[in-house]
């Protein structure tokens, strides 16, 4: 009996499998159907979706082409600064090339320096790289002969200088080392007066002058003055080409003369004439002399020579005084000499 109750109560306490498969089927069926607002949604919710993904589409091109028209100003930029890391303004370069034109200095110079100087994004520190280029690019002769004394000769053209120069060397030395020792040679017998200029001179100064017929008895004058400090040689003016001019130059760098030979420049001279006694003799001479700096409309010219030809300068004069107007000078007094003349109507206050 007890068997039969349990089973009873089973029966009565537990659904049919039919039953609940009816109702699960039902439940899923209702879950199928849709209400006519649900369906109104869906479909007004399509074209948002639609025109939000063209707008998406079309912002994408936008923020493509705002790209492309950031790298492109990025890159304009870049080259702008990069263009100015390495050279200055047009307009800011060009006044200091118009400047150093003004000044005399040569085409090749002022190339050179547009070339290797311009390089900074600065005016000020262009102009300072030029002006420290110019100064490392001007020789100056270590020899003294007020100071160290010697055999010296002086070449060039006829109306240089020579002669006054020689005469402000000997007085300049005789200031200090007196003027027994002190010996002034002529082998200009071209010019009138030119004897006539040195015996003055000598006479002036207490200082002995010897004439010399000929250039190959030098050497025997030379060995009669052995003792003596301080020996000027003033040679005729001539042309470079000239075969007597080449001759003196033999003479004078021969073993049994050896003086050292100064080419005697005019600051005033035609610039293609320096020139080409620069370039003829710079390995025949020992130094240049640079003349009449007073007179010139410029310095720029024979700087330039000078630069050009790679020669070394030993003295400056510029005036006519005798002794005051001979000058040693380094190569910044020189180039400052240079860039403050007046008659390129700048001065060191108007530089670029």
């Amino acid at each position: 009996k007890s068997t039969v109750k349990a089973t009873t109560k089973i029966k009565k306490t537990t659904t049919p499998k039919t039953a609940l498969s009816k109702n699960k089927r039902k439940t899923q069926s209702n879950a199928k159907k849709t209400t006519p607002i649900e369906n109104n949604k869906a479909q007004n919710i399509e074209p948002i979706i639609g025109n939000m993904n063209a707008q998406n589409s079309k912002s994408d091109q936008i923020i493509e082409s705002m790209s492309t028209e950031l790298s492109t100003l990025r890159n304009l930029i870049e080259s702008h600064f990069q263009n100015s890391n390495t050279t200055d303004s047009p307009i800011e370069s060009e006044a200091i090339l118009q400047h150093l034109q003004s000044l005399g200095f040569s085409d090749n110079i002022i190339n050179t320096i547009k070339q290797n100087c311009l390089m900074a994004s600065d005016s000020d520190l262009n102009w300072f790289s030029a002006e420290e280029w110019l100064t490392e690019h001007i020789n100056i002769s270590s020899i003294d002969p007020v100071r160290e004394g010697g055999v010296f000769a002086f070449v060039g053209m006829a109306g240089v200088g020579k002669s006054t120069t020689i005469a402000k060397i000997a007085s300049q030395y005789a200031m200090t080392n007196g003027m027994e020792k002190i010996a002034l040679l002529t082998l200009d017998h071209n010019r009138i007066g030119a004897k006539e200029q040195m015996k003055l001179v000598g006479f002036m100064l207490g200082i002995e002058v010897c004439e010399v017929l000929d250039k190959t008895e030098l050497a025997i004058m030379l060995n009669t003055l052995n003792d003596y400090d301080l020996i000027l040689i003033d040679t005729p003016g001539n042309n470079f080409q000239n075969d007597d001019f080449i001759d003196t130059i033999n003479v004078l760098n021969s073993d049994d003369v050896s003086a050292q030979i100064f080419l005697t420049l005019s600051a005033n001279s035609q610039s293609k004439a320096n020139e080409l006694f620069c370039n003829t003799l710079v390995n025949e001479t020992d130094g240049v002399i640079i003349t009449k700096t007073d007179e010139a409309l410029n310095l720029g010219e024979i700087l330039s020579t000078v630069i050009e030809s790679e020669s070394e300068i030993v003295l400056l004069t510029d005036g006519q005084q005798i002794p005051n107007d001979l000058h040693r000078i380094t190569a910044k007094e020189l180039l400052q000499s240079v860039l403050e003349r007046k008659d390129a109507n700048l001065t060191a206050i108007d530089l670029p």
